[in-house]
C-alpha cells in the first residue's frame, strides 16, 4: 500500500468527517466538501477536494469506474476501506478532477 503517515486538522471548523469505523481518526473537513449524493444501493457518498489521514493504494491496485481511474482509500487507523481516491479523471467530468476524493458515508 502507499506511503502511511497521520496529519493533525487545524480546526478552523467546528465539526470534521471522523473515520466511520474507529471514529477517532478526521479525515476531511467540512470546507473541502464538494456534494453528497445517494447511491442506486441506498448508501451516501461525498465528495472531497482532499482528505487526510488515509492510506492509497499502489498503483499496481488501481482500477476503472467509468472513465476514471481510482485508487481505493483507507484509514491509517483502523484500516477501514472508506472510499476511493481520482487518480486519472475522464474528460467529460464537470465536478470531479484528479486528485479529489470519493468517501462512503
Amino acid at each position: 500500500m502507499g506511503r502511511v503517515f497521520s496529519e493533525e486538522f487545524v480546526q478552523i471548523y467546528p465539526d470534521y468527517y471522523m473515520c466511520k469505523s474507529c471514529g477517532t481518526t478526521p479525515i476531511a473537513s467540512p470546507g473541502n466538501h464538494l456534494s453528497t449524493c445517494l447511491e442506486e444501493s441506498g448508501q451516501r457518498a461525498a465528495f472531497f477536494t482532499k482528505a487526510l489521514n488515509v492510506q492509497v493504494d499502489e498503483p499496481v491496485h488501481y482500477y476503472k469506474v467509468d472513465h476514471n481511474t481510482v485508487s481505493d482509500i483507507y484509514c491509517v487507523k483502523c484500516g477501514n476501506k472508506l472510499g476511493w481516491k481520482f487518480i486519472r479523471v475522464g474528460e467529460n467530468q464537470m465536478v470531479v478532477r484528479n486528485g479529489f476524493v470519493r468517501l462512503m458515508m
